[in-house]
C-alpha cells in the first residue's frame, strides 16, 4: 500500500476533528434542549404561517397596506399611528407598460372564452 498523499492526511484529521466535534454536541445536554427549543419555535412559526395564509381577513381580500390587524381584527398599531399607504415608485412608466399588457391580454382571453 502505498504511503498517503498530503490531502488524504488532511481529509483523515477533517473527519477526526468533525467526529470529535459531534460527540461533544452530542453529550452537550443544554445544546440539544436548546436545539429542541429552536426546532419547536420555527415549527410553530410554520404552522402559524400556514394558517395565516388560509385564512384571508374578514373581508376575504388581502391588504398589504393593513399589517397592523389579525384575523381577529385587533388593532396592533402604536397610539396614534396609522397605516402606511403605498410608497412611491420609480418604475420608469413599467408598471403603466405591464398593466396595458395586462388589459391587452384580459381582452384577448374573453374574445377566446366567447369563441368556446
Amino acid at each position: 500500500m502505498s504511503k498517503p498523499t498530503e490531502i488524504e492526511k488532511l481529509a483523515d484529521q477533517f473527519i477526526a476533528l468533525w467526529q470529535q466535534q459531534l460527540a461533544a454536541v452530542a453529550a452537550d445536554d443544554t445544546l440539544a434542549e436548546t436545539t429542541m427549543r429552536m426546532a419547536h419555535m420555527f415549527s410553530a412559526g410554520a404552522a402559524a404561517m400556514g394558517a395565516a395564509a388560509e385564512t384571508p381577513g374578514e373581508s376575504g381580500d388581502f391588504d398589504p397596506n393593513d399589517q397592523a390587524t389579525d384575523s381577529t381584527g385587533g388593532d396592533h398599531r402604536p397610539a396614534g399611528s396609522k397605516a402606511g399607504g403605498d410608497a412611491p415608485v420609480d418604475d420608469g412608466g413599467e408598471l403603466e407598460q405591464l398593466r396595458g399588457r395586462m388589459a391587452e391580454l384580459e381582452e384577448r382571453l374573453a374574445r377566446l372564452e366567447g369563441r368556446a
